[in-house]
């Protein structure tokens, strides 16, 4: 039910939760009714932080119940759904909203609660003037099994995905709610990972968010003829959680090809590299760019195609396991003159 107090009702009612930085993502009051249909529900865009929601909801009027679909970005979990009021306007004291229900549910639509229908959502229960200022998602989260008197239950807290929430009122008193969704950076688990990649440029570097120990996805091929020098770029990146010592070791060349490797704003850095002594503190995110120089030897006399391999490993040095490795991959031949 639309009613154009929304917009202060929190104030002239005393509800109940500071929220100074609270985004009023709908209100019934300027927006409009909210949606009345399962499968056709409302939608409202949250941010981080808190986000409110503000209605009426009766069976007086037909405006039984409303529904609001919302999506948990990527990186983002609902860590709270808290009741910030709910009253009966035709009753004295503020807060003392008659008894409702209210509910979450997975997915862009869902279904009207009822008994039949009840296990079909994520979790919900009853609602009245003893909710207010409280966060029911733990309650949510138990499921019917649990706390809850509704719902197949779920992980609090609720991660990204698309999700609706319902809320009625099947007496013929008016109810009045604002709820309070609020949305705030997932954390992530402490981890170890740095990321090496491979191109002939910085410029064109494979291998990002590519982890393994065989180089695949992550090999660059060269070709020379007649002793042309090979170049190129590779850079190591910490993709962990936590800053990270990144130790580096590359293969060293051969009696066919002989290399360079040079760090940059450092210099030659072959020495160290082919002895696995480099060790890059990194930051989260940070990273350290480097150049491989190949120099092919073969003789006048000498027809076949030389191949070598050359690969560049890094390894985390708080947790060893994790690891990276990219690939050059130097072919070479002579052709008569």
């Amino acid at each position: 039910m639309s009613r154009k107090f929304f917009s202060t009702l929190s104030i002239i009612l005393g509800f109940g939760l500071p929220c100074a930085f609270a985004a009023e993502v709908y209100n019934e009051g300027t927006s409009g009714d909210a949606s009345s249909s399962e499968t056709a529900p409302t939608a409202i865009t949250l941010a981080a932080g808190s986000n409110t929601i503000t209605g009426s909801v009766t069976t007086s009027t037909g405006d039984t119940r409303d529904f609001y679909t919302f999506q948990v970005p990527a990186g983002f979990e609902l860590t709270a759904l808290r009741v910030v009021g709910y009253d009966d306007p035709a009753q004295g004291p503020a807060n003392d909203g008659n008894r409702g229900f209210h509910a979450l549910d997975a997915g862009g639509t869902t279904v009207i609660p009822a008994g039949g229908t009840s296990g079909n959502l994520l979790g919900g229960g009853h609602l009245d003037a003893s909710d207010v200022g409280n966060d029911v998602l733990p309650e949510f989260a138990g499921g019917s099994a649990g706390s809850a008197e509704a719902g197949s239950g779920f992980t609090a807290p609720l991660p990204e995905g698309t999700y609706c929430y319902i809320i009625q009122q099947t007496g013929s008193h008016v109810s009045d709610y604002e709820i309070e969704f609020e949305l705030t950076a997932a954390t992530l688990p402490v981890g170890f990972q740095p990321d090496a990649k491979v191109g002939k440029s910085l410029a064109s570097l494979k291998g990002n968010d590519i982890y393994n120990p065989s180089a695949s996805g992550q090999k660059l091929v060269l070709r020379s003829t007649n002793n042309k020098t090979l170049r190129s770029s590779f850079s190591i990146e910490n993709d962990g959680t936590e800053a990270d010592i990144v130790r580096v070791a590359a293969t060293r060349g051969n009696r066919f090809f002989k290399v360079n490797y040079y760090q940059s704003e450092v210099g030659n850095v072959t020495g160290a590299i082919l002895a696995g002594t480099i060790n890059l503190d990194l930051a989260v995110g940070e990273s350290q760019s480097f150049r491989k120089v190949i120099k092919p030897r073969l003789k006048r006399t000498e027809r076949r195609k030389k191949k070598r391999k050359f690969n560049v490993t890094a390894i985390s040095q708080s947790d060893t396991d994790k690891l990276d490795r990219i690939r050059t991959e130097a072919q070479a031949r002579r052709r008569k003159i």
